[in-house]
């Protein structure tokens, strides 16, 4: 009851029809628990993979294929996760852990041109190190709430870009990469069979391109309520209210004719 071990293999293949790219990785995932004290334990993960794009991403990829055919999976290693989970009493519980992982190939977008149309790219190698901390609390299934921190940053390295860029290159930074991410909800079941639901969403300041000068996207804080009736067992009514922050929002319709949306 102190010590627990669960090991396995994970096995990705991935495989491009149309240019001649296959990929393959088998590692062990591996997770140790140290269980100190009744409600306190430490773990540690080790589980590098492949990061395959789903049918959407490929799809929308193959737009773009004039402009980087070179496309393939991202390949996420040494993913590394080390922290501690402690419980206080029956309703709350604190997670808190530090991440590492190397990914070859990184993909991501940008928009070079400032034309709003996305380009998808890789980056050779990007460290990434980061802390994540979740608080939750379930009170006898009436009072539930979750919140969770995270922050990460990067580092990038490429040999042929250093020499070739100095100094200049390691002032780069990925876009649409935030630091700091805030995710909270709070559900709440009242009598009569009444649930109010809220949920936020803060995301920092990210940006389009590698510069931090050009075309920052600045922080946002999203918050979204619901309103559930139970009527009867079987029936249920529900009112809900999203963005009541009234947040303009930024995104690039990846299309042939794409265009930029700004709403709130």
């Amino acid at each position: 009851d102190r010590f627990s071990l669960d090991t396995g293999v994970h096995a990705d293949y991935y495989h491009s029809e149309h240019v001649p790219h296959i990929n393959y990785h088998i590692t062990p995932v591996m997770t140790a628990r140290l269980h100190l004290f009744q409600a306190l334990s430490w773990y540690v993960t080790y589980h590098p993979r492949l990061k395959i794009p789903d049918f959407t991403d490929l799809y929308i990829r193959k737009l773009y294929i004039s402009v980087n055919p070179d496309l393939r999976s991202e390949k996420q290693q040494h993913y590394v996760e080390l922290g501690f989970k402690q419980r206080f009493g029956e309703a709350f519980a604190l997670n808190v852990g530090a991440f590492y992982h190397d990914s070859k190939n990184f993909i991501f977008q940008i928009d070079t041109d400032a034309d709003n149309i996305l380009e998808y790219q890789h980056m050779e190698s990007v460290d990434f190190l980061g802390v994540r901390a979740n608080l939750q609390m379930n009170y006898r299934e009436r009072l539930v709430q979750n919140i969770t921190y995270t922050y990460t940053t990067h580092h990038i390295f490429s040999e042929q870009r250093i020499s070739s860029l100095g100094d200049d290159f390691r002032n780069e930074i990925l876009p649409y990469q935030p630091n700091h991410q805030v995710q909270a909800s709070l559900a709440w079941k009242l009598p009569f069979g009444l649930t109010v639901d809220v949920d936020g969403l803060y995301v920092s300041e990210q940006y389009r391109n590698r510069s931090k000068d050009q075309a920052p996207i600045g922080r946002r804080f999203f918050v979204n309520v619901e309103l559930t009736q139970r009527i009867t067992e079987t029936i249920q009514i529900f009112l809900a209210g999203r963005n009541l922050t009234d947040v303009s929002t930024y995104d690039i319709i990846p299309w042939l004719d794409s265009e930029e949306i700004t709403s709130s």
